[in-house]
């Protein structure tokens, strides 16, 4: 898919409203074109969704190739052991690997493995954040307990401020009594 916008019928390649997309046929369809294609025992078969809702795809959906990259044939076979789809000439190279139809394929059992799977991505989601919650909570804890130390060194640092200049006005009162008695015996 080269570009997500469709302006050309891939039928009857007028320039005209196109309207619907053809995953099957990997062919973009006008309105006069749908009815041919819904009525073509070829075709009739094919579901095909409005253009807007196909434009509207991610990318790497719309990107997922539909025909074999080998063979240029639809797939239409499933090989479990290699996880790969097949058209019906690459099943000579997977004959031992149990290949099954793409219409047989059980999804719901896919499904609930991705359930599964997506619930225990959310717990873990959960108990990542919960545990981060906790460092916050702790970070938390911890600067208060350093702003209470912070608190009680300051009061410490006060008092011994504080009694250092007491002691300080103790000895200059005394330097200055000696000092005085020191001027009368000179």
């Amino acid at each position: 898919m080269a570009t997500k916008h469709y302006s050309i019928c891939d039928i009857c390649r007028k320039t005209s409203a196109v309207t619907h997309w053809c995953s099957e046929c990997e062919e973009a369809l006008c309105s006069d074109y749908i009815e041919h294609h819904k009525k073509r025992k070829l075709t009739r078969n094919h579901k095909p969704i409005p253009i807007s809702k196909y434009e509207s795809l991610p990318t790497f959906i719309t990107d997922i190739p539909q025909s074999c990259v080998y063979h240029s044939e639809r797939y239409q076979l499933y090989c479990g052991i290699h996880d790969l789809f097949l058209c019906y000439k690459c099943i000579k190279d997977h004959g031992q690997c149990g290949v099954i139809p793409l219409d047989d394929i059980d999804n719901s059992a896919k499904i609930q493995d991705l359930e599964l799977r997506m619930g225990d991505i959310i717990k873990h989601i959960d108990s990542i954040k919960k545990d981060r919650e906790a460092n916050m909570s702790c970070f938390e804890k911890h600067k208060a307990e350093v702003k209470t130390v912070r608190n009680e060194i300051n009061k410490l640092l006060d008092k011994l401020e504080k009694d250092i200049d007491e002691k300080k006005n103790e000895c200059k009162e005394k330097i200055q009594k000696i000092t005085s008695e020191l001027k009368k015996e000179k």
